[in-house]
C-alpha cells in the first residue's frame, strides 16, 4: 500500500474514532435505525421501546410503598410506619428541652 493511502487510512480511522465519541454521531444513527425499524418491523420497534423503558418502570415499582392490592400486611406496615414517625417526633421534642 502506498504511503499516501496508508496515511489516508489512518486519518479515516482517527476521524471515525473521534466522531464515535460524539452524541452528534450516535443520535442520527439511532434515529435512522429507529425509522428503519418502524417502517420494516413495527413490532420489533415496540419491543425495543419496552426494553428501553423497563429499567425505569422497575425502578418506579421498587420505590412504591406497599398497598392493599399487593401486600396482605399493608395495614401493619402503615401502622408501624406511623408509630415510627410518632417516636421520631417525640424524640425531637425531648431533644429540644
Amino acid at each position: 500500500m502506498s504511503r499516501i493511502r496508508e496515511q489516508n487510512r489512518r486519518l479515516a480511522f482517527q476521524a471515525l474514532k473521534e466522531a464515535s465519541l460524539s452524541p452528534w454521531f450516535w443520535g442520527p444513527l439511532l434515529l435512522a435505525f429507529g425509522l428503519h425499524l418502524a417502517r420494516t418491523e413495527p413490532w420489533l420497534l415496540l419491543f425495543v421501546g419496552a426494553l428501553a423503558l423497563a429499567p425505569f418502570l422497575l425502578r418506579a415499582l421498587a420505590r412504591m410503598e406497599p398497598s392493599p392490592l399487593f401486600d396482605p400486611e399493608w395495614a401493619t406496615y402503615r401502622e408501624t410506619r406511623r408509630l415510627r414517625e410518632e417516636v421520631e417526633r417525640l424524640r425531637r421534642a425531648l431533644d429540644r428541652r
